[in-house]
């Protein structure tokens, strides 16, 4: 297993701590997951969706910045293994969801924020898919077109800037939304070397 991810993670911290514009910061770095914890994902399906976390097994980055913007912030919330895979009855899907209903199967990663979560679909009888999902608990998840791999590039692409989500969004639908061109706003002020053609082209390298 390459240690990508764990090199990826704390290139992206020691930048944000390097980073005068943020003010308060707040890292975990959880260990990597267990031998026993490692034979579990073993019979998850798709288990490359715990790829990452065969390096950390959860991760949490939070920042903000001075002044009166409450939105402008970075929230990066990866669960843990176990929480990942616990019944996610009452918040995910309720008794009342009917049985065939696919969002049964749809488990939160990225919990960065109560009203919404990046997350996979895990043991599906027809299907591994191991693409990505945003979910704001209601109507269907959105696709990102993403692994777990291409997740972690992007969110680090991103420096965790709250709801990212969406700047992949507008790339996927060719249409700007409001939150996206938040994004495009405050990223190149914050971090001076980002640039949206390079963002652009990044997603469009580990889109599946």
């Amino acid at each position: 297993m390459s240690i990508v991810f764990l090199t990826l993670i704390s290139d992206l911290i020691t930048d944000l701590k390097n980073n005068t514009r943020l003010r308060a910061m707040n890292t975990q770095m959880p260990l990597r997951l267990k031998k026993k914890e490692r034979e579990i994902v073993k019979k998850v399906t798709p288990s490359s969706i715990f790829d990452f976390h065969q390096e950390l097994n959860g991760l949490n980055i939070e920042w903000s910045i001075e002044g009166e913007e409450p939105d402008i912030k970075g929230v990066v919330k990866i669960l843990s293994l176990q929480k990942i895979l616990q019944d996610w009855r009452g918040v995910v899907y309720f008794d009342f969801t009917a049985e065939q209903e696919r969002i049964r199967y749809f488990h939160p990663i990225d919990f960065f924020i109560d009203e919404a979560c990046v997350g996979a679909f895990l043991n599906e009888s027809s299907q591994q898919d191991v693409s990505l999902y945003l979910y704001n608990f209601e109507g269907e998840p959105t696709n990102l077109d993403l692994d777990i791999t291409g997740y972690i590039q992007m969110l680090v692409a991103s420096k965790g800037f709250l709801y990212w989500q969406y700047a992949v969004i507008e790339i996927l639908e060719g249409q700007e939304n409001p939150v996206s061109e938040r994004f495009k706003e405050w990223m190149p002020k914050l971090f001076p070397s980002f640039s949206w053609q390079e963002y652009v082209q990044k997603y469009n390298r580990f889109k599946i």
